[in-house]
């Protein structure tokens, strides 16, 4: 006898930690796994993730039922960890921790994740008709049908990626989640007395219905629907809903139906169908009998189980939040060819019987075959990247991501987009994350994008100007170990001469053997004895003279030597070279430089080849040799550089990735199009790891050839981003090691204000930076010109 509304549920006691008894002679136990992340597969991935669960509940028997239970819930979690690392922070304090705090802020509300567990249930015969007398009197009865639960469990876990049995204080706070809010939401343990019936502990309160529709428990509204006709599901089908930004909770109930006798029952008119006959007259009929036929056949044709199973979704939130995400879920529903039940008078059974361990209470079972159940299981969840990472991004499905690039040996990275896709401020925002983590950066770029980040960290950032800067490409002498046989690092060796090689060979190929091995010897000779005081690095005039005077080992070698020696000379006699042969007067930050090259590429295309080879080799030393810090060097733009010698720009960024190869160490290229990306050194495609697809418009499966290939779905998600243009958010595909996230791009206005680079308010920027260098006082000037503008 039902006195009172927790006596609506049957939520019992503890058997063991892991087994819960319950008043209506059934045991269960709730097991926890890692649902499914298919966001990015394909149909084909999509078909061999969800095999899993075919055999799962195919595995079942036909003792056992499964409520297959889905959450979708606000979650800052992974901005706290990003917060957390504050503490790790060794430099750059003042501006490094409002930026990333800003982040949290901004990114925290915004994020949503995913979780999933199923509750295994069985039946036991209770020897009395009084289920809590049966209860005291069938201890044996329930010790045996605990027994035979877990062995069951045992047997099909496997089939749930990542699962694992949880203990009954796990079980009780998912009932909490999912019954009583605001206790959850709150944060609140689920304190339980098991000397007391769980139902009374965990049901707080009578539910009240709203007249909007809703179920009021404890203070929380809650909107239940239930699936009535199901759409045509597919592997996958739940990816829509399951990225919706709201609090949800979906339970789907399936037990085991007697197949051959299902079959059996449809073939002769069963009651059920007699019903269906007799709501659509008999014009309909034959349709509704040779639907069954159908399904009958196609069961038996494939060898497939039938399942009894009911699927409840219940929204959270406020009233408004309700509304508008019912309506949304009935439209996709119905579009898919399915349709809901959600009135008022089933709000009270649906928001029961989808609560853990309560399924099998249902009034609504409907009839489905083993594929159907198991496409139709709500278990999708998305990739939170690293947790803990220097960056915090969000994605598409508000799934807060994080990224690395001091936890990755390889971290590489291309990134591809149109202006104004948003490459510069997600870049510009990496550098005041990383950096002050201690990951060195030394950036190159024609304009002046990382200018501001770079100066409010106190790093240095230089204005080439051709007139007056000197820059050499030579080793300096301190990267010699003079305690060797051979002074200079080989890899540090070979990378200078096949930068340098464009300049001492009449064409721009790679070098041969004889010319490989004659230069090599003449720059490993300017390192053989000790270095002269007050002198930083052999000049290239140096390098001339080793080159005519060097003892060479075969004719062929000397020959090369002499060809090099007269292109070198040439090189050094006109106005540009000339300017080379000076002394270094280029000062690079040892953890944080940034270079403009803009004046330079206004001036001449072959010198701004010379400019960036020879800052490249010198950032390549700082980067790479110098120090065994983390350190990464970024090529902003390079686009601007290969427009008249694409070969020879992208082997020298080949020859980049070759000497970066060492934990920590790192290259990031920024380009737009197609042509830089087809003249890279193949080793730059190959060895970038990390890579970011921004907004195009254009050209997308040219690029995904070149990059190897992208799967399907994302070439697909990539090639549907909107035009950025007065959008206050940016879409990007970033690819870390092989797995792909979706990105939301959005930032704070402090990132936005130091990472701008808009054409309005370019000039202002610069004469705020004349002004002062506080990264804090150049914002409030320029929010001083906006209002002024405004």
């Amino acid at each position: 006898m039902v006195t009172a509304y927790s006596d609506r549920y049957t939520w019992y006691t503890p058997l063991n930690e892991r087994v819960m008894a319950h008043s209506d002679c059934f045991v269960s136990l709730m097991i926890s796994w890692d649902g499914l992340d298919c966001e990015m597969a394909d149909k084909s991935q999509l078909q061999g993730l969800y095999d899993s669960l075919y055999m799962f509940i195919d595995n079942l028997g036909q003792d056992f039922c499964a409520e297959f239970h889905w959450w979708r819930e606000r979650d800052d979690l992974m901005a706290t960890r990003y917060l957390a690392n504050n503490k790790k922070i060794i430099r750059g304090h003042n501006i490094a921790i409002p930026i990333r705090e800003a982040m949290a802020e901004h990114l925290g509300p915004c994020g949503f994740s995913n979780s999933v567990a199923v509750v295994l249930m069985t039946h036991y015969k209770s020897v009395t008709n009084n289920p809590f007398v049966g209860n005291k009197f069938n201890a044996k009865k329930q010790k045996k049908a605990a027994q035979n639960l877990l062995e069951k469990t045992n047997k099909v876990i496997r089939f749930l990626k990542g699962g694992k049995i949880a203990t009954i204080a796990d079980y009780c706070k998912r009932i909490q989640q999912s019954i009583n809010r605001k206790p959850f939401l709150k944060g609140h343990k689920s304190n339980t007395d098991y000397r007391f019936d769980l139902s009374e502990q965990l049901v707080p309160d009578v539910p009240e219905l709203t007249d909007s529709g809703c179920i009021r428990m404890n203070g929380e509204l809650t909107r239940s629907i239930c699936l009535f006709m199901y759409p045509d599901a597919f592997a996958g089908w739940f990816l829509p809903i399951a990225s919706i930004p709201m609090e949800m909770h979906v339970s789907f109930v399936i037990k085991p139906a007697h197949t051959r006798k299902a079959v059996d029952d449809a073939a002769d008119e069963s009651e059920t169908e007699d019903a269906t006959q007799a709501k659509k007259g008999t014009k309909y009929t034959k349709k509704a009998i040779g639907d069954r036929e159908e399904f009958t056949n196609y069961v038996t044709e494939y060898n497939l189980n039938i399942f009894k199973n009911c699927f409840i979704i219940h929204l959270h939130g406020s009233q408004e939040e309700i509304t508008e995400y019912h309506d949304l879920i009935d439209n996709f529903i119905n579009n898919s060819g399915g349709e809901i039940r959600s009135s008022a008078n089933v709000q009270g059974h649906f928001f029961r019987v989808a609560q853990p361990g309560m399924g099998l209470y249902s009034n609504r079972f409907r009839p489905d075959e083993t594929w159907q159940v198991g496409n139709m299981v709500p278990c999708i969840v998305y990739d939170e990247g690293i947790p803990g990472a220097e960056c915090l991004r969000l994605t598409q499905s508000c799934q807060l991501a994080g990224f690395s690039i001091l936890q990755h040996p390889v971290a590489n990275t291309i990134t591809i987009g149109l202006m104004g896709s948003g490459k510069d401020v997600d870049t510009n925002c990496e550098i005041m994350e990383c950096y002050p983590l201690g990951l060195n950066y030394f950036a190159l770029e024609a304009g002046d994008s990382y200018k501001w980040p770079i100066e409010a960290l106190e790093g240095s950032y230089t204005k080439i100007d051709p007139r007056n800067t000197v820059v050499n490409p030579l080793i300096e002498y301190e990267l010699a170990d003079y305690t060797k046989k051979d002074p200079v690092d080989l890899l540090l060796l070979s990378g200078t001469l096949s930068s340098l090689s464009f300049m001492l060979l009449e064409d721009t190929k790679p070098m041969e053997h004889a010319q490989e091995s004659a230069a090599g010897l003449a720059l490993k000779n300017l390192y053989i004895t000790e270095p002269p005081k007050n002198k930083k690095a052999p000049l290239l005039p140096d390098f001339l003279y080793s080159l005519k005077h060097s003892e060479y080992d075969s004719d062929p070698d000397a020959k090369a030597g002499k060809e090099m020696h007269d292109k070198l000379k040439s090189f050094l006699n006109t106005y540009h070279g000339r300017v080379f042969a000076q002394e270094d007067n280029l000062e690079i930050h040892p953890t944080l430089n940034g270079i403009d090259l803009k004046l330079v590429s206004e001036t001449s295309d072959k010198l701004l080849l010379f400019y960036l080879i020879f800052i490249c080799l010198r950032y390549t030393q700082a980067a790479f040799f110098k120090s065994d810090e983390p350190a990464r060097i970024l090529c902003n733009e390079i686009d601007v550089y290969m427009k008249s010698h694409p070969e020879v720009v992208g082997r020298m960024l080949g020859s980049v990735i070759r000497m970066g190869r060492k934990d920590g160490c790192s290259s990031a290229i920024n380009t737009q199009g197609i042509y830089e990306l087809e003249n890279l050194d193949p080793i730059v495609i190959s060895g970038s790891p990390l890579k970011n697809l921004w907004w195009r418009d254009r050209e997308w499966e040219k690029i995904s050839a070149i990059l190897d290939g992208l799967p399907e779905t994302p070439l697909k998600l990539w090639k549907a981003y909107k035009n950025p243009y007065n959008l206050n958010y940016r879409q990007g595909m970033r690819i870390v090691h092989g797995k792909y996230y979706d990105l939301h791009l959005t930032f704070p206005q402090v990132v936005l204000d130091i990472a701008s680079t808009s054409r309005d308010e370019r000039a202002e920027k610069q004469r705020i930076e004349a002004k002062t260098n506080d990264v804090w006082e150049r914002l409030r000037l320029l929010q001083e010109f906006r209002s002024r503008r405004s």
